[in-house]
């Protein structure tokens, strides 16, 4: 599989967490303030969180596809390289919002991920 297609793999969710804070700090020091003045806290609040919050995108479990075939696959077998026929099966789930929290590493993880194409 390309490393690529790995979910929950691509950024730490550290990283993302501590550039979206940095981000908010930085747009809060550059606001005038007339308008940190003039703005209730939970104002401000509410605006930030909404603004950084990481959508968690929804599944549509009613919608999963599941197929399978054979396919043929060259591996190197103790310095031979064969070929076997495999099983591949292939899952569609549909969801809903942004696909980008399936980059994104938890704090624990595998270092063998899931694989997927997200579209």
């Amino acid at each position: 599989m390309n490393r690529s297609n790995a979910l929950f793999s691509t950024t730490d969710s550290f990283t993302v967490r501590e550039a979206r804070k940095k981000a908010v700090f930085d747009e809060i020091s550059s606001l005038d303030g007339d308008r940190i003045l003039n703005t209730s806290v939970d104002t401000l609040c509410k605006y930030y969180e909404d603004k950084n919050a990481i959508e968690v995108p929804i599944l549509d479990r009613s919608q999963v596809v599941i197929d399978h075939r054979e396919v043929a696959r060259q591996v190197n077998d103790y310095g031979r390289n064969i070929t076997v026929t495999t099983t591949e099966i292939e899952v569609s789930v549909p969801f809903a919002g942004a696909s980008d929290a399936f980059r994104i590493q938890p704090s624990m993880y595998t270092l063998n991920p899931s694989h997927a194409v997200i579209t």
